[in-house]
């Protein structure tokens, strides 16, 4: 017959020579901390005073370590148990509720609005079906899409037309030129620097300023001064020469 092999003879195999209890290594655990963390203080502290940043004094060889040790170990340490004993306390409450409400008892001793341990609710996975459709194949019956037979080649696409603006000088831009002409003026200016030849031909430009000017949306503009918008923002202006918006 073979022998049953325990837990506890698996972790001593793994690791020789530790102590398994767990209380026992976080105490061992805790002491080796506080030690490397009073080493540590102490190194600090002589060398602060031996290069003369503080005076020397006996007392911060006490408070710093403590100090530490308090914020690094002792907070740490005393907020995880705490967490720790408010799970193991609702899970007895729980379980005690449990038995009660089998017992023919409804008493909710934590408080938390339920009898017994929570229910989790599981949300049944979503699936895609592909719908039958209807397809006149003579005898009546239903074919999926994928079943459909393909179609004949309708031949080649009617070619694809582009709206032009004429411009009041007679130059013709698509309608996509002039919408980013209007809605560019409000961000980097209508100069003729900015827009000729980087983006825009000279004939463009000029007829798109004679558009703004015919519009009431550029006025005042001259030898010597480039004028002034009559429009808050691209969207008004938009709607003043009748462009999508």
């Amino acid at each position: 017959m073979s022998k049953l092999v325990k837990h506890s003879d698996l972790d001593a195999a793994l690791w020789p020579g530790v102590d398994q209890n767990p209380v026992g290594l976080m105490v061992k655990l805790g002491c080796m901390a506080s030690g490397l963390l009073l080493v540590i203080s102490w190194v600090i502290l002589v060398i602060a005073m031996g290069g003369g940043v503080i005076e020397w004094a006996g007392w911060p060889f006490v408070a710093l370590p403590l100090f530490l040790w308090l914020v690094l170990l002792a907070g740490p340490a005393f907020f995880s148990a705490r967490r720790g004993a408010l799970a193991v306390l609702d899970a007895i409450a729980a379980t005690a509720e449990a038995w009660l409400a089998r017992a023919g008892y409804s008493i909710d001793i934590n408080g938390d609005g339920r009898i017994g341990h929570e229910e989790i609710e599981i949300e049944p996975v979503k699936t895609e079906v592909s719908r039958p459709i209807r397809w006149n194949n003579g005898d009546g019956t239903r074919l999926l899409a994928s079943d459909v037979p393909t179609q004949a080649d309708p031949g080649p696409a009617a070619p694809l037309t582009r709206r032009l603006w004429e411009l009041p000088n007679g130059a013709r831009c698509p309608v996509e030129t002039v919408c980013q002409f209007v809605d560019g003026i409000f961000i980097r200016g209508w100069s003729r620097e900015t827009w000729v030849p980087k983006r825009i031909d000279r004939d463009t430009y000029e007829g798109l300023i004679t558009l703004l000017e015919a519009g009431n949306i550029l006025e005042g503009r001259k030898a010597g001064y480039a004028g002034r918008l009559t429009l808050a923002n691209s969207g008004e202006a938009r709607r003043v020469l009748g462009l999508p918006s």
